[in-house]
This record gives structure tokens, C-alpha cells and sequence, in this order.
């Protein structure tokens, strides 16, 4: 191979950040982590108010096909190199302290199911506040904006609905499923566990992941987990690609109509709705369809008035988050809380 051959390495990457970035780095991976476990709660919209979306899209960016290649020649000094490796490894340590965290410690999926009301009223709020200042950083939207609210809102409805279908457990569908939502979490707008949801794979790959379903250990790994993650990663490489180059040629149309998405998905995480279950073969009960409704006075109780609490409390949490993004670098305020490409108005 000759020189001009030589794989060009990114330059002033430091492996795309500094150590004394890790607390900081770490409680928004944690953030992200959290919401990622949250159905209907984007990362990539907690990703994008903390200020971080645009280093995450350069960082996966970088794991390209010549980085790949140069890890399979065990070139790992240029490997190291060229790679966003130190930004990756800060930001998803705190993303799998978060995922434990609602999931294991917490056990996210039976809360959820024991108690809908209150957990879905948090994330109805949250949601709810990210569409807000999401609104906000893209500005007025003239008629472009208005298609682009439009088309966001009809792609995810269309998602919405689609919830009632029925989908297999088979490795090949796994690895689907992780290509789609890994192409959710890095979107700012919709959630990875809400595709997962909508695919009814949600607790299939939650419990798989943490090793809570009972299945034996080498068969979960390599006819679940290793699934999933092939796909995520063929996701990741390539998806990552189309985003920032959208992201960067219409930094304002993508952003709304990504909040149009988000505004599609507030309709499937209403906090009231009777949720339709059906009992599966293995005796086990899943997630067919929601059917929201507004509850009268009459029928308020504990449950209900929790859900409207936690929605406020949810709404304020978003914001205070974004204000507190927006304090700790106010010489780029308007950076903290938009896409990769986005200038100020």
C-alpha cells in the first residue's frame, strides 16, 4: 500500500474528547440511557437539548468502513485514531448506568404495567416539553416548515397505527428491529423503545439484553442479543450517514419534521387509555393496542390526579434540563439546543 493509500485520519480528534469531560459526558449519556428505556421518550432528543447530538452524529460518523477495516487488520493505533472512541465510551458508559438503572433496579416494564397512569403522565410531560423547545430552535416554520410538520406528523402516525400488527421472534426480525431502533435513538424526535414497542419487541429485548428472561445464556446471546446488535450496528453505520447529511443540507425542515413525529407519538403514551392485551402461546400477555380517553371528574382518583402531578412534573424537568444545558455555556446557547448545521436565526 502506498502512502497516498494510507486511510486518512480526522484530524484534532483526541479520540473525539478529553477525559475531564467524563462526569459531564456521563450524566448526559445517563439522561439518554434513561429516556432510551422510557417508550415514547427520545435519547436523541435528550441528546439534543443537553448539546451533545452533533458530537454523537460526528462520533458514529467515524465509525465508517475504513475505521472497520483497520480494526480487522488490527491497525489499532490507527484505529484509535481515527475513531471517536474516548467520546463513545464516556457517552454510552452513561447510557448503560441509565438503561440499568430503569430496568433492572427499577423495573421499568413491570412499573409500566402495574401502574400506567402515573409513569405515562412523566412521559407525556416530558415529551410535551420537548416538542416545546424543539419548536422553539427551528423558529417559524413558513409553508416548508408547515409540509415538513406535516410529513413528520403523517410518517408517524402512520407509526402509531401500525402498533397492531404482529410481528415474529425469529433472529432475522430481531436484527430488523435493532437497524430501526437504533435509527430512532439517534433521531431527535422518537424513541428507540417506542419502535420497539410499536414492533411488540419491547420486553423481548429489554429482558434479553439484561437477562431477565429466563432463556439459557448462550442461546439468548446468539439467537437474541447478537441479532439485535448486528442490526443496531448495521443501522448505526449506515443510517448515521443519511442523517448527517440531511441534518446538515435542511437543519430546520429536519428538526420539525421530527417534532412532527413527536407530536404523533403523544397520542400513544396519552396516560389515559385502556390498553388492550393479548396472551401469546407461552402464556405470557402482550401489547396490542391502546385506546386513549379523557377521564371525567367523576372518575379521578389516586392513580389519575398522580398522572396529571408527574405530567407537570415532566414538563418542568425538560425545561429545567434545557436551562441548565443553555447556563453552562451560554456563549452557545443557541447550539445547545440544535442540530448538527443549524445557524442562528
Amino acid at each position: 500500500m502506498s502512502k497516498n493509500d494510507e486511510p486518512k485520519v480526522l484530524e484534532n480528534q483526541n479520540g473525539g474528547a478529553k477525559w475531564r469531560e467524563f462526569p459531564g459526558l456521563l450524566w448526559r449519556g445517563m439522561g439518554m440511557g434513561v429516556a432510551e428505556a422510557i417508550p415514547g421518550v427520545s435519547g436523541g432528543t435528550i441528546a439534543l437539548i443537553t448539546g451533545v447530538l452533533g458530537r454523537m452524529v460526528d462520533a458514529i460518523h467515524s465509525v465508517d468502513m475504513t475505521s472497520i477495516g483497520l480494526l480487522i487488520r488490527f491497525r489499532l493505533q490507527a484505529f484509535f485514531e481515527r475513531v471517536h472512541w474516548k467520546f463513545l465510551l464516556m457517552l454510552f458508559s452513561g447510557q448503560l448506568l441509565g438503561i440499568l438503572m430503569f430496568t433492572k433496579v427499577i423495573p421499568l416494564p413491570s412499573l409500566l404495567r402495574s401502574h400506567p397512569e402515573p409513569l405515562l403522565g412523566l412521559f407525556f410531560g416530558v415529551i410535551l416539553g420537548s416538542i416545546i423547545l424543539l419548536a422553539r430552535q427551528s423558529g417559524k416554520p413558513g409553508l416548508k416548515g408547515i409540509l415538513a410538520y406535516a410529513g413528520g406528523l403523517a410518517i408517524g402516525s402512520v407509526v402509531v397505527a401500525s402498533v397492531r400488527a404482529s410481528t415474529p421472534d425469529a433472529p432475522w426480525f430481531l436484527a430488523v428491529s435493532g437497524a430501526l431502533a437504533i435509527c430512532a435513538w439517534i433521531l431527535p424526535g422518537i424513541s428507540g423503545s417506542f419502535i420497539l414497542l410499536l414492533l411488540h419487541k419491547y420486553d423481548v429485548v429489554w429482558e434479553a439484553v439484561t437477562f431477565s428472561n429466563g432463556v439459557p445464556f448462550v442461546q439468548n446471546v446468539f439467537t437474541m442479543i447478537l441479532p439485535f446488535a448486528l442490526g443496531a450496528l448495521a443501522g448505526l453505520v449506515t443510517f448515521a450517514r443519511v442523517l448527517s447529511f440531511v441534518m446538515n443540507r435542511w437543519p430546520k425542515r429536519t428538526t420539525m419534521a421530527m417534532n412532527g413525529l413527536l407530536i404523533a407519538s403523544l397520542w400513544a403514551i396519552f396516560p389515559f387509555q385502556h390498553a388492550i392485551y393479548e396472551t401469546v402461546s407461552s402464556g405470557k400477555e402482550k401489547l396490542v393496542a391502546v385506546r386513549p380517553y379523557l377521564p371525567s371528574m367523576e372518575s379521578m382518583d389516586t392513580m389519575k390526579v398522580l398522572a396529571l402531578v408527574f405530567m407537570v412534573t415532566g414538563f418542568g424537568l425538560i425545561l429545567w434540563v434545557d436551562r441548565l444545558a443553555r447556563k453552562a455555556n451560554p456563549s452557545q446557547e443557541s447550539t445547545q439546543t440544535e442540530i448538527p448545521g443549524e445557524t442562528t436565526a
